[in-house]
């Protein structure tokens, strides 16, 4: 049997359990572990009867999301990522240090945005020169908070990848 099939009956049993278990007035938790190969996730199920565990289940599904993911999408200073670009670039000073030919390109970030707003973390996935993507975070971790993306009505933390054409 092709793995792919594998993980698809292991999806549909574990979705099957899940229904099976609700039917039966049963609260449960779906954990999800490793991707396979084929990216499908495989899903492990139990059943509890405490409600402490449902509501972490709702902390672990909603701990941190790619912003898609979010009901809304966090804005900046209440516009789009267009907002935010002119934010970034009328603060950002090209280092002295950076050739000339590194000034140009595109460079793509990653960051996360706590409940509140705030720029937790930044990783830099495509950066132009050590010395401006050292720039590219300082300048980002400064920013002003976001109006917070929201998931089922609560403030989430939010994953966003952002491009930045450097011209």
């Amino acid at each position: 049997m092709r793995k792919s099939n594998l993980s698809r009956i292991t999806c549909n049993a574990a979705i099957f359990a899940m229904v099976f278990l609700f039917i039966s007035g049963q609260e449960l938790i779906a954990q999800s572990t490793n991707k396979t190969n084929t990216g499908i996730s495989k899903i492990t199920v139990k059943k509890t009867s405490t409600k402490a565990d449902a509501i972490q289940l709702d902390t672990i599904a909603t701990d941190t999301i790619p912003a898609q993911m979010a009901e809304y999408k966090p804005t900046f200073l209440g516009g789009n990522d267009n907002e935010f670009r002119k934010w970034f670039f009328s603060n950002f000073k090209m280092p002295s240090q950076v050739p000339v030919s590194k000034r140009k390109g595109i460079m793509v970030v990653h960051f996360t945005l706590d409940r509140k707003g705030r720029v937790e973390s930044v990783k830099i996935l495509k950066g132009l020169h050590p010395v401006a993507d050292a720039e590219t975070k300082r300048v980002i971790m400064r920013s002003p908070a976001w109006t917070p993306g929201l998931f089922k009505g609560s403030p989430v933390p939010v994953r966003i990848n952002m491009r930045l054409d450097f011209k």
